[in-house]
């Protein structure tokens, strides 16, 4: 353990091996849909803090939160104004991206205690309990959505690319 990383490195190490567990869950997404949403979060979060602390030394003494979705819709528009042919495929992602984000949990609370959250259950506006694997929006969208799917995969393409390129920055 003799090379020294930067922060935003070991972040994206850890990114790359969350996205193979993203990968292995999703060959079978209806097995654990929430559990594949949680993880592709965790994903996009670790990619964002990839980018922000990549050339710090030292992690910062108050580590917080992320927003991925400010991250990518940044990266994302500048893509789209490079090549606006990609909007649609992008328009996708983005409102995925962002549809995670909401439901990352200190997110949602602080939106709403009614909030659906990816890991924990909630209760909703009627005091029903909810718990992701039957009521999260994004798996009750999969389940009537076959279109879905490909927005998915198309996420998981994007994230692995972006890796790559982070990771093209290391040699």
């Amino acid at each position: 353990m003799n090379d020294r990383l930067s922060v935003g490195q070991a972040y994206l190490f850890q990114a790359k091996e969350d996205l193979c567990a993203v990968r292995a869950l999703g060959h079978d997404i209806r097995l654990a849909p929430s559990s594949f949403f949680m993880m592709l979060q965790m994903v996009f979060e670790k990619l964002a803090k990839s980018a922000k602390y990549w050339k710090d030394a030292h992690i910062p003494a108050s580590l917080r939160h992320e927003a991925a979705d400010a991250h990518f819709s940044k990266r994302i528009d500048a893509i789209i104004r490079m090549n606006p042919a990609k909007q649609k495929y992008y328009s996708h992602l983005i409102a995925l991206i962002k549809a995670l984000e909401a439901a990352q949990p200190s997110v949602a609370k602080k939106a709403s205690p009614y909030s659906p959250m990816l890991e924990y259950p909630w209760e909703n506006r009627n005091h029903f309990i909810c718990y992701p694997a039957r009521d999260l929006p994004l798996v009750l969208k999969l389940k009537g959505d076959q279109n879905f799917i490909i927005s998915i995969w198309h996420a998981l393409k994007f994230a692995q690319e972006y890796a790559n390129e982070l990771e093209a920055m290391i040699r």
